[in-house]
Formats: structure tokens, C-alpha cells, sequence
């Protein structure tokens, strides 16, 4: 794996969209990264792997630990990073992840699908429909932390 070789790999883009990797393959992925074995990394691709929070705490381990101190690129998109069960939702790992400072050379950064920040609200419009509304990420971040955004 990447964790094994002896030296630095000079990989620039990782690919691992709908691999179906879930927490326990994020998991992997970070420990990997922190073996700082692929830190010239700019472009990582996670897109539909249904990580959910523990598989987010992963990654945001990695990225805490420097072990991705170029990406430019992360797509994290539909992977149900707030939804840990059915009805319960986690927003801690998604709330360390944009407080974080190691992503300072991110370009882009894609968090669609994943129902972040949309919320019901009302009821009382025609036919008793509640309005969902939605709110930017980068809305909430912290400010300053994505300067390349």
C-alpha cells in the first residue's frame, strides 16, 4: 500500500470516487496520508463513498496532521458526512473540517449532495409543505481559513 513504500510517491491526483469505501476506507486512505508518503497530493477525489462523520474524522485527521499541505482539490461530494444513523446527524467532524487550517491552498472544494445545511422549515404554506432552505458552506466556515476559495 501507500503506507509501505520506502520513499515519497510524487502522485498529484487520487481518484477514488464510488469505491464504495466507506469510514473503514477512509480510514485506511488517512492512515496512508499521515505517513506522509504523498504529500506533493493536490487533487483528492472521495465523491459517493458514503464515509458519514467517522469516516470524515478520518480524513480530518489526516488533513490535521499536514499530511496534505498542497490540495488544491477536494471533493467530498454525496457522501452523507452528517448522517450517522437513520434520523441522527453528527456535524462535529464537518465542523472541524471547515475550522481547520490545514487546507490554505484549497481551490476548490465540493460538499454538494450531502444535505449539509438544508433544513424544513415552516409548514403552513399552501397544502401544509414545508420550505427547505439551504446555506453555503462557505457561509459557515471560519473566515480566513480557505484564502484560495
Amino acid at each position: 500500500g501507500l503506507s509501505s513504500s520506502p520513499q515519497s510517491l510524487p502522485l498529484q491526483s487520487l481518484k477514488l470516487a464510488r469505491t464504495k469505501a466507506k469510514a473503514k476506507g477512509v480510514e485506511a486512505l488517512a492512515d496512508a496520508l499521515k505517513a506522509k508518503k504523498v504529500s506533493s497530493l493536490q487533487t483528492l477525489d472521495l465523491e459517493g463513498n458514503e464515509m458519514r462523520p467517522g469516516g470524515l474524522k478520518h480524513l480530518v485527521s489526516a488533513v490535521n496532521a499536514e499530511a496534505v499541505p498542497h490540495l488544491r482539490v477536494l471533493i467530498l461530494k454525496e457522501n452523507l458526512l452528517t448522517t450517522a444513523r437513520a434520523e441522527e446527524e453528527d456535524y462535529s467532524p464537518l465542523t472541524d473540517l471547515l475550522s481547520t487550517s490545514g487546507l490554505r491552498e484549497l481551490e476548490e472544494f465540493d460538499l454538494s449532495r450531502n444535505r449539509l445545511f438544508d433544513r424544513e422549515i415552516g409548514g403552513g404554506g399552501e397544502g401544509g409543505e414545508a420550505e427547505v432552505v439551504g446555506v453555503s458552506a462557505a457561509a459557515v466556515a471560519v473566515p480566513g481559513r480557505f484564502p484560495k476559495l
